[in-house]
């Protein structure tokens, strides 16, 4: 029906509707300057959809029960129903999205069970929805698309615990609620494009979900990947990176948060593994770009960045007994990469800390700790076997009396060197691993009880005699 006819510079007022107001839409046409006003809808009439078409006007939104909204390649139909052509499709099918498609709040959302392969193809459109998720996945689901968006106001997509969720293309999906826009208990991986969100987080990490990021970006105002998933088999010998198993595998891509961490591991147990990309968080003070409670985090390459607080960080979590505290902290490896922040990695009690890998192969140059204060902050468990540390301040502070375990016959030195920032240079104290020279000592040679003379030698080197002649053996003493 045509009537009644809404047109105005709003159409609807969205603030009304968020907080207070309900909103039904059942028939007539509303014309707005601004389309977001248009679309938050509660409910419509039983088996049409809204219609969203450009006039000279601005937007025009109209129900329509004849738009066809998606085409199923295996049937080579198209469909007035998206649920229709999901439930229809077959294993390892394609359904490609015809246009921009809004579902009210009431609309039931997609569902895609264990049995289902597919490949939704966003073609360019939005499609998205109000106060409900958008899609729940059991399957395996493929999105993808040079350009187009997924979009909730709850979470976008909740990928179940059988769920296979792939992201691939250069489409978005993002969120504009208080949820994170994906909720992962399966196993999900972004190849390509974005995933974002309006107001709040990227991916909910729950257990036993498993989060691998080999491209694209992952960029929100808040937690970028919040990972409650226990996985983790790096324990496991002679495996390759690409088969083990972790709670978040981050081969490569971008990962930003604009106010929070960018990677939180609150698990028990499982493992955060950065073996290459760019991760970064702009936050002021008390969030670090990388947050570990009682995980594992282990960072083989890549660059994680703390605009103004810390890289890396181990942070305690307390559990109350009847006689006391007991701290269990989590461990973070670092063999490779470059980690830069106001200070570059900090440990607390309890926590352990290990710095390259002890194999009596010492790398002064990887990995890269560096600190506008301090390169590492450490008051738990440090094993320093590999790379250089930076700080302004220190390189190294150490807090409660803890040692620094380093490989046998190496000691730690401290130099004060400039390095150049954007253009600038700064006095940095510097930390490597640097081999304890030997003491030399001297060598008494005689002939029966007769001092010929004597060499200095040092240990492990090779040991060169004084030119003399005897003809009687010799007799070599130790001079202490």
């Amino acid at each position: 029906k045509e009537q009644p006819k809404i047109n105005a510079k709003v159409g609807i007022d969205k603030g009304s509707y968020t907080y207070y107001g309900t909103i039904n839409y059942y028939d007539g046409v509303i014309i707005s300057k601004t389309i977001e006003n248009c679309i938050v809808l509660d409910d419509v009439e039983d088996g049409y959809t809204l219609v969203e078409n450009s006039t000279d006007d601005g937007y025009k939104i109209e129900l329509s029960n004849t738009t066809h909204l998606v085409s199923l390649e295996s049937t080579n139909k198209n469909y007035t129903s998206i649920q229709e052509a999901f439930t229809e499709a077959s294993t390892n099918d394609k359904i490609t999205l015809l246009r921009k498609v809004i579902l009210p709040r009431t609309t039931s959302s997609i569902t895609i069970p264990e049995t289902k392969e597919i490949i939704f193809d966003l073609n360019g459109y939005e499609f998205r929805t109000n106060k409900t998720v958008l899609i729940y996945n059991n399957g395996t689901l493929k999105i993808t698309g040079e350009s187009g968006t997924l979009k909730s106001t709850i979470q976008t997509i909740d990928n179940k615990t059988t769920g296979i969720l792939n992201k691939e293309g250069n489409c978005t999906i993002t969120g504009s609620g208080q949820y994170s826009t994906i909720y992962n208990s399966g196993k999900m991986t972004l190849t390509e494009g974005l995933i974002t969100s309006d107001v709040y987080g990227g991916i909910y990490n729950q257990n036993p979900g498993q989060v691998i990021v080999n491209g694209g970006k992952i960029e929100t105002p808040k937690v970028s990947i919040n990972t409650w998933s226990n996985v983790n088999t790096e324990n496991l010998e002679n495996v390759e990176i690409t088969e083990k198993e972790f709670a978040v595998l981050i081969n490569d891509g971008e990962i930003k948060s604009e106010t929070a961490n960018a990677i939180t591991n609150y698990s028990e147990g499982g493992a955060v593994c950065v073996n290459g990309g760019y991760i970064y968080s702009s936050q002021t003070e008390d969030m670090p770009t990388i947050y570990n409670e009682t995980g594992v985090i282990k960072i083989l390459a890549g660059t994680i960045i703390s605009e103004n607080d810390r890289a890396v960080c181990n942070y305690k979590k307390e559990e109350i007994t009847e006689d006391e505290n007991e701290i269990n902290g989590g461990e973070i490896i670092i063999t490779g990469g470059e980690l830069i922040g106001k200070v570059g990695v900090q440990n607390i009690e309890n926590s352990t800390l290990t710095i390259g890998t002890d194999d009596n192969d010492i790398s002064t140059s990887s990995p890269i700790i560096k600190g506008k204060e301090y390169g590492v902050l450490n008051a738990g468990n440090f094993n320093y076997y590999d790379g250089v540390i930076q700080g302004k301040t220190n390189a190294i502070s150490i807090t409660g009396g803890i040692n620094i375990n380093v490989p046998k016959d190496y000691e730690i030195t401290y130099n004060t060197e400039t390095i150049t920032e954007n253009g600038n240079q700064a006095n940095y104290e510097v930390a490597r691993l640097n081999k304890i020279k030997p003491q030399a000592c001297k060598i008494n040679y005689y002939d029966g009880t007769t001092l010929l003379g004597n060499s200095e030698y040092i240990p492990e080197t090779e040991f060169v005699l004084n030119k003399f002649q005897v003809e009687a053996p010799l007799l070599l003493q130790s001079a202490k």
